[in-house]
């Protein structure tokens, strides 16, 4: 029997290797634009419904004092403020989780970044007994690391799958694909 092939727990199944596969996926560098867009969206978002109250009320008063005020005053009246999306807390949540496992990833040994255990078997002709000791190192941060990447991760995708499924329906209901 090899020392490769030798049955690990679980625990050392999650490897810094395993993490820095799922780190690289699209996913996680999409939740770190949105951690830096999403408190823009929502700063900007308070402004234009802080200025369209404000420009309502004060053209309310004046109004009656002249025939721009008046139209000025009709047209406002028709634009309303404009809501929080309903999944923004879990998506801020989710690209927290997220930012805060790649944080995590940093603690990483170098040699399990620079080299997977493929490339440290076959190519650099090294054993297992030399990488494996490196790929488990720091186990409460690795598991730390995992465990927000997969929360984060599984919040994203059914936030993801949720309004895929909206945009189908919706489809569904406003096309001839089904007959009205």
């Amino acid at each position: 029997m090899k020392f490769e092939t030798i049955v690990r727990p679980w625990w050392n199944k999650i490897d810094w290797e395993l993490l820095g596969v799922i780190g690289r996926l699209p996913l996680f560098t999409a939740s770190t634009a949105t951690l830096i867009l999403l408190p823009l969206y929502f700063y900007f978002l308070d402004i234009y419904n802080q200025h369209l109250l404000a420009w309502k009320s004060a053209l309310a008063g004046s109004a009656a004092s002249s025939e721009l005020s008046e139209i000025l005053s009709k047209a406002l009246a028709r634009l309303d403020t404009l809501p929080v999306p309903n999944s923004s807390l879990e998506t801020l949540i989710s690209a927290i989780l997220l930012f805060v496992g790649s944080v995590l990833y940093w603690r990483c040994p170098p040699r399990v970044k620079q080299f997977s255990h493929v490339q440290w078997c076959d190519q650099m002709g090294q054993s297992m007994l030399t990488y494996w000791p490196v790929a488990w190192r720091y186990p409460i941060t690795r598991m730390a690391c995992a465990l927000t990447f997969g929360i984060g991760g599984a919040l994203a995708l059914w936030i993801i799958g949720n309004k895929l499924y909206a945009t189908v329906v919706y489809i569904l209901r406003n096309s001839n694909v089904i007959g009205t």
